[in-house]
């Protein structure tokens, strides 16, 4: 099964003094965050026994994803271009392995570099999930078509796809979810919400839908496939309009499965010519949370509860 379209909703804890209590509005360029997530889907009388047996972990009516949460970790670099983050939880952490995810987008002119590992024991769900913004302005030098394009290479343990992931049972699965986004607009900047990214996760192109000359440029997703994966992107360039680049890696195991993308994530823009990056900030506005185990996290329901959360932007 394949879970629907639309921005990731989470509901967060966090612990972040310098946060507006009101909503801030935050004009930006560039974006990085990371975020893990991790689940034991046992009982509370199947923790107590130390059963490795996953009990529960299907999504019935009487299911609950608040029940099974016990970590959270997170970290946006709003104007920022790079960011990690690493699951403290035993869960998430297998023969010296432990969940992670990082992005790192301070490279050459037109680089993407994303890692992430997602391992799990045998009676938990772990995820990551790593989004990086860019944004290109153009003087209208060389050519007006230009392509975006490279690669996600990863080893997995267990089934893999979407399908293995989402099926009933308590079998050992991975699956992994990219997308690749290139959106226009007529500002040179985003106005972000802080309040919002502090509270869900979104895909930051949902914050331009309403902005001047809102134009999609762009888009490629690929999940549930085979290592390595290719892709690529072509659009178009018109002086006066800025062009943002959005990656996002989503990676998930259940059950004893592993999908290591250390391998990495990494895409680039063929074509320079007559393109200048935006810079970030000197000193990006973080928002980082560390919540307490089984604080109210209605976390994920597109993603982690069901699966891999796929990629299309809202639009109502």
């Amino acid at each position: 099964m394949r879970i629907a379209s639309g921005p990731l909703l989470l509901s967060a804890a966090l612990m972040l003094p310098a946060l507006p209590s009101q909503a801030a509005m935050l004009d930006i360029a560039t974006v990085a965050h990371s975020s893990v997530f991790v689940r034991d889907c046992r009982s509370a009388e199947a923790r107590a026994a130390n059963a490795m047996l996953p009990d529960k972990c299907e999504a019935t009516a009487e299911f609950n994803l608040v029940d099974t949460m016990v970590e959270q970790r997170y970290v946006a670099a709003l104007g920022g271009n790079s960011a990690t983050i690493q699951a403290t939880h035993a869960a998430a952490k297998v023969g010296g392995k432990v969940s992670q995810g990082s992005v790192d987008g301070s490279g050459a002119l037109g680089q993407i570099v994303i890692k992430q590992g997602s391992f799990t024991q045998p009676y938990a769900r772990v995820s990551s999930w790593t989004d990086v913004l860019q944004s290109y302005a153009w003087d209208g030098s060389g050519a007006a078509t230009r392509t975006l394009g490279g690669t996600l290479d990863f080893n997995h343990v267990g089934m893999f796809g979407s399908d293995a992931f989402n099926a009933t049972g308590t079998a050992a699965a991975a699956t992994v979810d990219m997308t690749l986004s290139v959106f226009s607009l007529t500002t040179s900047t985003i106005s972000v919400d802080t309040e919002l990214v502090a509270n869900q996760v979104y895909l930051y192109e949902e914050f331009a839908l309403g902005l001047p000359g809102y134009r999609r440029e762009a888009w490629v997703e690929r999940f549930g496939e085979v290592s390595p994966v290719s892709f690529g992107a072509t659009f178009s360039l018109e002086q006066g309009r800025t062009y943002f680049v959005e990656a996002r890696v989503a990676a998930f195991a259940r059950f004893g499965g592993a999908l290591d993308a250390t391998h990495t994530f990494s895409a680039s823009i063929t074509d320079l010519q007559g393109l200048t990056q935006a810079q970030p900030l000197a000193q990006p506005y973080l928002i980082t949370n560390v919540p307490e185990p089984g604080s109210a996290l209605m976390l994920l329901a597109g993603l982690l509860g069901l699966g891999c959360a796929r990629g299309s932007v809202r639009r109502g």
